[in-house]
């Protein structure tokens, strides 16, 4: 069975092409939805190279699947691509075929048609074609479609910000292994620059440092250590941080979100302000939990005063703590994230199971505001930051079109196509999560993008 997909993208085929060969392509090409990961790789897409992906085939069933790239014999004149052919998975044949062609077959042409050829056969013989063809070739048009737009917007993107990596230099992220920067990694590295991820783990940085790898960092510590003969970093994005919506704010739990945020954020400033070779920007977090709980439809910008309680009075305290990286010369942003939007985790991953099944409603009264951004468009504003040389002070990461609870409620139920009749009152949600719930779920912020809007920002 054949199944084929093709768009034309605005980039060069040897654009394109160079696209799919940075190493971490695969991730930002893999759809929310599919549990995936790479466990091992050897080579990147030349011949001969290998993958072994763990991959979710049926519910919790995960399968392994090892896949060898292989030239494409027959390609046309000006025409790249690669191939990658299943050597063990649950496919009792698999054949995929990477094409660029420029439009026209004029190479000048900044137009190429990108194609996906897929030659498969599903496993169980009779049965498999019978009854497993359908959900595959349904999966396969789901997917592809998502990849190709990914590919096309990405491109599009580049047009609007062009990649900078010789002006930015090595890019460091801390809190590289959630959600936002797991991302961010394999956004970053598809635009050409090279990565570092720090975590606790630092596990053994990548044999080409020319593409990054991972390092150890200890937020109690601060500093970024990179391998001997490692260019310094230019930039750090600092994503690290104890997720402020998990569980009852005890005061066991506050301590831990201000040592997270407060504490490690002025560790790793200060370790940057003493380096004799200092990055010249830094990204550092925050939340549009600074402005606090508003009342009525009161639209709030960067220069909109911070509200009270434990949260806005947490956000001050956390964008204060990187004085010293100011002091040193580097300049911040303070990136005030609302709520993330991705089918991937955070606040949507934990809503949809209940909204799948029939559970979802209203969060208390639902006319509070929900200030949120879509996670494509927070990672290009980072994108945006990093080379946005004139920019610094806060900038709020949230889409133009905040909503109200209930609406947002009306409408993740019509996506889904289930109902949303059963509301969550706010007397249970204060005694299953206390102060945390009066601070984060019933009550919100009507935040805008002021800074992004006025420079002309666009979003996805």
């Amino acid at each position: 069975m054949t199944s084929e997909y093709q768009s034309t993208i605005n980039a060069t085929a040897e654009q394109l092409y160079q696209w799919h060969a940075q190493p971490r392509a695969f991730g930002r090409l893999t759809p929310p939805w599919e549990k995936v990961r790479v466990v091992e790789k050897q080579g990147g897409i030349e011949p001969g190279a290998t993958a072994v992906i763990e991959a979710r085939i049926l519910g919790p069933i995960k399968g392994k699947w090892v896949a060898r790239h292989e030239a494409l014999e027959d390609l046309k004149e000006s025409e790249l691509g690669f191939a990658d052919r299943q050597m063990e998975g649950p496919f009792a044949r698999w054949l995929h075929q990477h094409r660029f062609m420029p439009i026209g077959g004029d190479e000048s042409q900044n137009q190429s048609q990108l194609t996906d050829r897929i030659e498969w056969k599903p496993p169980f013989g009779i049965l498999g074609k019978v009854f497993g063809s359908p959900i595959v070739r349904c999966k396969l048009d789901r997917m592809f479609a998502y990849r190709h737009e990914i590919t096309r917007r990405d491109f599009d993107r580049m047009q609007n910000i062009p990649p900078d990596p010789a002006n930015i230099g090595s890019i460091a992220i801390t809190g590289a292994s959630g959600l936002v920067g797991s991302a961010l990694t394999d956004f970053l590295d598809t635009q050409g620059y090279s990565v570092w991820t720090a975590s606790r783990s630092g596990a053994t940085a990548e044999a080409d440092h020319r593409k990054g790898g991972s390092i150890q960092w200890d937020p109690e510590d601060g500093a970024l250590p990179l391998p001997d003969g490692v260019n310094p970093i230019g930039a750090v994005v600092h994503l690290a941080g104890a997720n402020i919506a998990e569980g009852r704010w005890t005061d066991a739990r506050k301590k831990e979100l201000v040592e997270s945020r407060v504490d490690a954020t002025r560790n790793l400033c200060e370790a940057l302000a003493k380096q004799e070779q200092k990055p010249h920007t830094l990204i550092c977090a925050s939340a549009t939990g600074y402005y606090g709980a508003r009342d009525g439809d009161e639209e709030l910008n960067e220069e909109s005063s911070p509200g009270e309680g434990f949260l806005p009075d947490l956000a001050q305290r956390w964008e204060a703590a990187v004085e010293p990286a100011i002091e040193a010369g580097i300049r911040v942003v303070h990136l005030r994230f609302g709520m993330v939007v991705s089918g991937r985790g955070g606040a949507l991953g934990k809503m949809l199971p209940i909204f799948k099944l029939g559970g979802g409603g209203k969060l208390g009264s639902g006319q509070q505001w929900m200030s949120w951004i879509a996670i494509d468009d927070l990672l290009d504003m980072i994108h945006w930051s990093l080379v946005s040389k004139d920019l610094d002070g806060p900038v709020n990461a949230v889409s133009p079109q905040p909503v109200q609870n209930r609406e947002w409620t009306k409408i993740l139920g019509k996506v889904l196509g289930r109902p949303t009749i059963l509301p969550a009152p706010a007397l249970a949600m204060k005694l299953a999560f206390g102060e945390m719930a009066e601070a984060i779920l019933l009550t919100g912020a009507r935040v805008v993008p002021g800074k992004a809007t006025q420079a002309g920002f666009k979003f996805r």
